[in-house]
């Protein structure tokens, strides 16, 4: 029975997600033209749910206006606290039909602080270190007050980044990159826009300097909530973080790294066992390996396991198969 329910609810989302992306490219105007979508389907198994998209929608920037950027990045809310934060807000929900009255509004935080207060458990972990204890391990979302550095305005904040030794001897013999201590008429000139490294010197191009935006935040907040739109919130009743990409870099690693990593997910190891001679499916999970820190700490990792080279496989959900 529940075989065959799946099918259909399955069916179902898959549709009702295609008209969400539809919509999302030919109604949200007011940002200026969506030229492009890139959506991408990820499963979570061991949930039993349905797919759930990580998208980005790219905006032609000649179709913004002056204030396009500031009302983008004001869609973001990162506390249960501001879900609903004015009654300006809780009028327009109720002007756009996606709230009755304001009697719901009490309906709405309590969901909020349910669904989008972030636990830390084993899905946020991501690799620090090589060995299996928990200091070997971090929680990837950034705290909305602790890792804000000012909870009032929007802010920019650099993304650690080490490039190896002979990324930057290119850069460096490109003109790309100027070591720390380069003098002016050795290739610099006062005119010359550059970026600051965080391993010291300076780069031509903002693309070697990425760097995360991050909304204001209530300082009271304790939830350290994941950031949404709250418009999507509460039509959906669900989790729908949001995250603002205003510069190249951000957008070629993000589409990137789903692209190249499709099938670099959890996987299954096949081994005998050395008492019983009984064959044996293990599963393995990996700890959020799009990172690339993270990614390469799992690699150390699995070096030094002893099952490294039995046959392996991808771990797919059974709706993921299908």
């Amino acid at each position: 029975m529940e075989q065959s329910f799946g099918v259909h609810v399955f069916s179902n989302w898959t549709a009702v997600k295609y008209l969400l992306l539809k919509h999302i490219k030919e109604h949200c105007l007011k940002l200026g033209t969506v030229i492009a979508i890139f959506a991408c389907n990820e499963y979570q198994g061991d949930a039993g749910n349905l797919c759930h998209n990580h998208l980005i929608v790219a905006i032609d920037k000649s179709t913004m206006t002056g204030d396009t950027q500031k009302y983008i990045q004001d869609l973001i809310r990162t506390s249960v606290l501001e879900v609903l934060k004015t009654d300006g807000d809780i009028q327009q929900m109720i002007d756009k039909g996606l709230l009755k009255s304001v009697d719901e509004v009490p309906e709405v935080t309590g969901r909020a602080d349910i669904i989008l207060k972030h636990i830390y458990d084993w899905r946020y972990k991501g690799r620090k270190g090589d060995k299996d204890g928990p200091e070997n391990f971090r929680c990837r979302k950034p705290h909305a007050v602790r890792d804000n550095p000012d909870l009032l305005e929007h802010s920019y904040v650099p993304i650690p980044y080490k490039f190896q030794e002979a990324t930057m001897e290119v850069l460096e013999e490109l003109g790309m990159y100027f070591p720390l201590g380069a003098e002016e008429g050795e290739g610099i000139s006062n005119e010359d826009e550059r970026y600051e490294s965080p391993m010291g010197g300076t780069f031509t191009h903002s693309y070697f300097v990425p760097k995360r935006h991050v909304a204001p935040c209530n300082p009271n907040a304790t939830c350290n909530m994941s950031a949404v739109i709250p418009q999507f919130f509460v039509a959906t009743k669900s989790i729908q973080n949001a995250q603002s990409l205003n510069y190249t870099n951000g957008i070629i690693k993000y589409v990137c790294k789903y692209l190249t990593k499709f099938d670099d997910g959890n996987y299954v190891l096949l081994c005998q066992d050395i008492h019983t001679g009984d064959w044996v499916l293990a599963k393995m999970h990996l700890y959020n390996i799009k990172i690339v820190s993270s990614k390469y700490n799992k690699d150390k990792a699995f070096a030094k396991n002893r099952t490294k080279c039995h046959p392996r496989g991808r771990d797919m959900p059974h709706f993921e198969i299908r």
